[in-house]
């Protein structure tokens, strides 16, 4: 009787061992996004990740960014110029864990961009014009976990949107973010 006891004993041990080494892990990091627009001025905003691990080095990571600017140009004293550009993108890919500490990511996926320009002049409002463009997006990173619970990551954003005179303007942009492991 003792001999199954610890026979059962130990079996339990050992699954419950094997089953926290092999368990399954979940990095949710929140930061912040800017990119730079080929002639226009920065965009700046925040990326959401999500990591999903399994027992091996392979994992899955999904990663938002949602980014805008507003600008206001005078040409004249009468003419007065508002701008204003949303960029939304949502990627997914592969990561590899090296170690227990560094990981590494490549994403490919889609972005959107959003633009509205509004003219006004001396009397008051004169027009409007909004352009939307969906193109492939990509990005590649590192994520460093210094300690278990606890996730930072450094990334690179791109793309090539079509604007408003069918010229591809480039988007390049990094995110950092910390996040959380459980």
């Amino acid at each position: 009787m003792l001999n199954n006891t610890l026979k059962l004993g130990l079996l339990v041990a050992a699954v419950a061992a094997s089953s926290s080494v092999f368990a399954d892990n979940h990095t949710f990091s929140l930061g912040y996004a800017q990119t730079e627009v080929e002639g226009f001025t920065d965009l700046k905003g925040i990326n959401a990740q999500y990591r999903y691990e399994w027992d091996s080095p392979f994992s899955l990571l999904a990663s938002v960014s949602y980014m805008e600017r507003k600008v206001t140009m005078v040409d004249a004293p009468d003419e007065i110029y508002k701008t204003k550009v949303d960029y939304t993108s949502f990627l997914l890919g592969p990561a590899y864990r090296f170690n227990n500490v560094v990981s590494a990511y490549a994403l490919v996926g889609v972005a959107k961009i959003d633009s509205k320009d509004d003219e006004y002049d001396d009397v008051g409002f004169v027009g409007s014009e909004s352009n939307s463009a969906t193109e492939l997006a990509y990005g590649a990173g590192v994520i460093v976990n210094p300690i278990q619970n606890l996730s930072i990551n450094v990334g690179y954003e791109g793309s090539k949107l079509t604007s408003k005179n069918s010229d591809k303007q480039a988007f390049n942009g990094f995110n950092v973010g910390v996040g959380y492991r459980f």
